[in-house]
């Protein structure tokens, strides 16, 4: 089985944030989208990362979502936001998990879709210097990290960023298709930090989503932490989550040094006709 690392550059426009994962995740709509439409239009740029797992170039086996790469998350995010400060972010996280290092907690009662009953939730920061910190608080529920240019101070978040994260995480609904950010959000956050990661979700296990300021060179240390774990970096249009491994796979072959970068590492399909880039070039050849 061949790992890869998925990953695209592009801009944001909070306002018209287009498809998550189809079926799985959506955006939080916003009364605010209609009101923006005719004013400025702020466009962040974005950085979404994801990975596979699959036996050959057709991906028809295809296992979807970063842990496919051999990357956690932690390792994902601290391969681009190497040494800043970072804080991770859960709004309504059960009770029971919240991780010992965590700061802020605020238990409350959250009405239950559908019912008159409600259960308790956790919401809570925690500052994650390393990798593993930043992994034990997504497994605890945090889905939102936060790079910082200089720590907070106290080493906890003011008061108008925790607004501004309520109104990023706080207004969720289930799925399918989950909700579970309100992209318009995403600018009121961005006055605060330097960059933001959004936990999304894959076909089959999470993803990541950086906003804000990306690195220069991030394309290349994320290259370089897929390589650690032998995992095959591929570069997506789209976000990797909306796109084809068999498409991205076939783009990524065409510009494959074979002098500098020795034999392709993803074998060839059995059937080489039903590939995408071949079947692509079967149709025009009989137009």
């Amino acid at each position: 089985m061949v790992k890869a690392l998925g990953y695209s550059i592009d801009t944001f426009d909070p306002a018209d944030p287009g498809r998550l994962c189809r079926g799985r995740e959506q955006w939080i709509e916003s009364y605010e989208l209609d009101a923006r439409s005719d004013g400025e239009r702020v466009v962040v740029p974005r950085m979404v990362i994801s990975g596979s797992e699959f036996s050959d170039e057709t991906a028809r086996d295809a296992m979807r979502g970063l842990p496919y790469s051999g990357l956690t998350i932690g390792q994902a995010f601290r391969a681009i936001y190497a040494t800043e400060p970072v804080f991770a972010s859960c709004e309504d996280g059960h009770p029971g998990d919240v991780p010992p290092d965590a700061v802020q907690r605020e238990d409350y009662a959250a009405p239950i879709t559908g019912g008159a009953l409600s259960t308790w939730c956790a919401r809570w920061v925690m500052p994650c210097p390393e990798p593993e910190a930043i992994d034990q608080a997504v497994a605890g529920g945090a889905d939102v990290l936060l790079e910082f240019g200089e720590a907070p101070k106290n080493g906890e978040l003011g008061e108008e960023l925790r607004k501004a994260l309520f109104l990023l995480q706080g207004f969720r609904t289930e799925g399918p298709p989950a909700r579970r950010f309100q992209s318009v959000a995403i600018v009121a956050v961005l006055e605060h930090v330097k960059a933001l990661g959004l936990v999304h979700l894959d076909k089959h296990a999470p993803s990541l989503g950086l906003y804000g300021e990306i690195p220069a060179g991030a394309s290349q240390a994320l290259g370089k932490a897929a390589n650690a774990v032998g995992a095959l970096p591929v570069p997506f249009a789209i976000p990797p989550m909306l796109a084809r491994w068999d498409r991205a796979l076939w783009e990524l072959r065409l510009d494959w040094r074979q002098t500098d970068q020795g034999d392709f590492p993803v074998p060839a399909a059995r059937e080489p006709a039903e590939t995408w880039g071949r079947a692509e070039e079967t149709d025009r050849n009989e137009e």
